[in-house]
């Protein structure tokens, strides 16, 4: 997590910590800094599973949604200016 934007960090905690209470998905969308130093989003997506040693880890994905966020800003302006 240390990449990502400081204002993410509380919202992503608490989705892990939700997750890992009721064992449900952990599904959340948040921006991060690439290496270069640029603002990328980024989907995070992982199941909760217990180990017997009573230790809670996810076994998931991470999607870089940089493109379709950038896209979906572009049609809301053009909506806007539809509208």
């Amino acid at each position: 997590y240390n990449t990502l934007i400081p204002e993410d960090l509380l919202y992503v905690s608490q989705k892990q910590e939700e997750s890992a209470r009721t064992m449900s998905v952990f599904d959340v969308q948040v921006r991060e800094y690439s290496p270069e130093g640029n603002i990328r989003w980024t989907r995070l997506c992982s199941t909760p599973r217990a180990m017997d040693d009573g230790r809670i880890i996810w076994d998931g994905v991470r999607f870089d949604i940089t493109d379709l966020k950038l896209t979906e800003e572009t049609l809301r302006k053009s909506k806007t200016l539809l509208t």
